[in-house]
């Protein structure tokens, strides 16, 4: 009855028919109908008919809505839609740059670039849609000249549409933009399709990226090199390694590294543990750590005493990855270190750990070490394991009035968690000497910790 009433009515209800077709049709059936009535209807009513048949064939990837599409008479759908890319509603060219994508004819493509250039503000939703119109049309001559110049506003849908096409003849151009664009967002997007296109020659545009002015473009020119898979990235990352002089950078150096692999690689890099560069040296750690490189943890262990404690800390920090109980050897050792940061690191470390000479580690840990925040982390850490052999130290931390309160509010989020008689009773007794402030903590702690309990009788919480 609709596709009567839009054949035949020659009112404002046809309008309306139109409108519904398109939400009621979930299928494509009526497509060719629809598509019978692009061809013949006035100028008036066209531009709607579009709107609804790419509506309702949108997104549809079966192999009889591309025997549809297929079936159009080209020539003449490609007039019809090019000439709706002028109509003056915005939905309206938008809709005609997705037919054209649909459509799949290469001659749409420099269309679909004038469209977009005409459009105010487009969304990211909108580019997004009209970057798959042009892949689908795929002309990559056209979006190679488009991307030539650097204040083209279809630039950064030309540079989009050649990365998900993959084409290989538009690595030299997409390359010139990543080296000569003074826009930063468009140099980044013209390294990204360099990294989809994969090629050999888009790799050395990738590995010149490290160089460029802007940090976040050098740091995915990095990532890039990590998950190429080519030999030549390892060698290429760590020889940037021994030279980068920003930390951010160096840590993006290293998880590319490790995602880069190799052996050979791998070695190598163990041997920077001696590097005369203590940034170096604390990296190559990282590396090691995050690979878990078999013969590194004896490498790491000598770097427990270097004299820098960044290389120390990124040691101990590196010998919490492994399992081996050689680590927890090493990690217990560096508990006694004279900077708090890498006692902290060994802390951390240790709690990974859940046998009994670990969580006696970390009381002993939480009661004597001299820096209030490693002290904090491994009352922390106790309340997660649900530590019970360690509530009578944490309720002495709790009841010593000389204890800092930033470590006394961990301690009781600690007993919280780990539940039982002995943790309730030890915040019971503390809660009428909290302040207000500290008050409402110890009461979530015992509301927690009776949540915990696994059939102990438990009091009364005390308001």
């Amino acid at each position: 009855p609709l596709l009567d009433l839009v054949r035949h009515d020659q009112g404002a209800a046809r309008y309306a028919a139109v409108e519904a077709i398109a939400g009621l049709d979930r299928t494509g059936a009526t497509a060719p109908v629809l598509a019978e009535l692009v061809a013949s209807a006035d100028g008036a009513l066209r531009p709607a008919l579009i709107k609804t048949l790419v509506a309702i064939m949108d997104g549809r990837t079966n192999r009889a809505m591309s025997e549809f599409w297929r079936s159009l008479e080209r020539p003449r759908w490609l007039g019809l839609l090019t000439e709706a890319l002028g109509d003056e509603a915005p939905d309206t060219r938008l809709a005609a740059m997705i037919g054209l994508g649909l459509l799949g004819d290469r001659r749409g493509t420099q269309p679909i670039l004038n469209a977009y250039r005409e459009l105010e503000n487009p969304s990211e939703e909108v580019a997004d849609r009209v970057v798959i119109a042009l892949v689908t049309t795929g002309d990559v001559q056209a979006l190679m000249r488009t991307v030539a110049s650097d204040v083209d506003p279809a630039g950064a849908i030309a540079i989009r549409a050649l990365g998900e096409l993959g084409s290989s003849e538009a690595v030299a151009a997409l390359m010139q933009v990543r080296r000569t664009s003074h826009d930063w967002e468009r140099r980044m997007l013209a390294l990204r399709a360099l990294g989809k296109i994969g090629t050999d020659e888009a790799l050395k545009g990738i590995t010149e990226a490290v160089e460029d002015l802007t940090g976040y473009i050098r740091c995915e020119a990095i990532r890039l090199l990590g998950e190429s898979g080519h030999a030549m990235a390892g060698e290429t990352l760590l020889a940037m390694l021994k030279t980068e002089r920003y930390q951010d950078v160096r840590d993006v150096i290293v998880e590319a590294l490790v995602r880069a692999g190799g052996h050979t690689v791998m070695v190598e890099l163990a041997g920077q543990l001696e590097h005369s560069r203590p940034e170096v040296r604390a990296a190559a750690a990282r590396a090691i750590g995050l690979a878990k490189l078999p013969e590194g943890l004896a490498s790491l262990g000598d770097a427990m005493n270097d004299p820098e404690w960044r290389v120390r800390e990124a040691a101990v920090t590196a010998i919490g990855c492994y399992d081996e109980a050689g680590a927890l050897k090493a990690l217990l050792l560096a508990l006694a270190d004279d900077h708090e940061r890498v006692r902290l690191a060994a802390t951390l470390g240790v709690a990974r750990w859940k046998t009994p000479e670990a969580k006696g580690a970390l009381v002993a840990q939480c009661l004597r070490d001299p820096d209030v925040w490693v002290r904090y982390r491994a009352a922390e850490r106790l309340g997660h394991q649900g530590a019970t052999e360690a509530v009578p130290a944490l309720a002495a931390i709790l009841h010593n009035h000389r204890e800092p309160a930033l470590l006394q509010r961990a301690v009781v989020t600690a007993l919280g968690s780990i539940g039982g008689a002995p943790a309730h009773a030890a915040l019971t007794e503390f809660l009428p000497k909290a302040d207000d402030d500290f008050r409402n903590a110890v009461t979530q702690a015992l509301e927690e910790c009776a949540r915990r309990s696994t059939g102990d009788a438990q009091p009364k919480v005390v308001s």
